[in-house]
């Protein structure tokens, strides 16, 4: 009976320590889900001040595309993300 008492153990360890690893993931999912919305908030900003400088100074138009890119980065793909998040739910 020491064999199976052993992989009672080894299987209790296994799965306490993938209680640990599935803590760790779902801490890491929620910081990632908080920086991404700060990335958002800050090139909405961004996109703000730029504007601003577009209205004053016709030379900043070159930075276009740049801010372009970082709004369908920051801004669009994270709203769509979420809306794929909740439809997904929804078929579940």
């Amino acid at each position: 009976m020491s064999g199976e008492e052993d992989e009672q153990e080894d299987v209790e360890t296994l799965l306490k320590r993938l209680l640990d690893l599935s803590s760790v993931e779902a801490y890491l999912h929620f910081k990632l889900s908080q920086e991404l919305e700060e990335a958002r908030a800050e090139t909405i900003r961004l996109v703000g001040l730029f504007s601003m400088c577009e209205l004053s100074d016709e030379s900043v138009k070159m930075y276009r595309p740049l801010i372009e890119d970082l709004i369908n980065k920051y801004v669009m793909e994270i709203r769509r993300g979420s809306s794929d998040n909740n439809q997904s739910k929804d078929f579940r």
